[in-house]
């Protein structure tokens, strides 16, 4: 299936704003490598830009975390979690209208995905003399 012009057009924006090349073909999920994390882009559900990142499986949030992330909020864009039903994996996802996915509003996006994976991150790590290690050894901060 051939993603939609709006599609085409939001992948266009994100990497104008990424100062990336642009894509010869935009795919129906397109994925970017940030900050050492992969971050999907779909279409999902029809008129809708959908912006995901998988966590490792050793991931596991508390109650607390859990249910502080998916509190509401004024943020239209606020990532949620959720756990895919086939993998069992932990998925920190959030939702926009794409017929208003302009490069502000995507860098918002964006930006909220990363930070929040920051967050989540920084929540489950221990430190030890000043050097933070996260349970799931995926980063280390010095």
């Amino acid at each position: 299936m051939q993603p939609n012009k709006e599609f085409v057009s939001a992948i266009e924006n994100l990497h104008l704003l990424l100062s990336i090349n642009q894509p010869l073909k935009v795919d129906e999920v397109v994925s970017f490598l940030l900050d050492g994390q992969e971050i999907n882009i779909t279409e999902y559900p029809v008129g809708k830009l959908l912006m995901f990142a998988n966590l490792p499986k050793e991931f596991s949030p508390t109650a607390e975390v859990f249910s502080q992330q998916n509190m509401f909020s004024q943020s239209a864009t606020k990532p949620v979690l959720g756990k895919d039903e086939k993998t069992q994996s932990w998925v920190l996802w959030s939702r926009s209208d794409i017929n208003h996915a302009d490069a502000i509003s995507l860098e918002e996006q964006l930006t909220s995905i990363i930070e929040t994976l920051d967050q989540i991150w920084l929540k489950e790590s221990t430190t030890f003399d000043g050097i933070q290690i996260s349970d799931s050894d995926k980063y280390l901060i010095v």
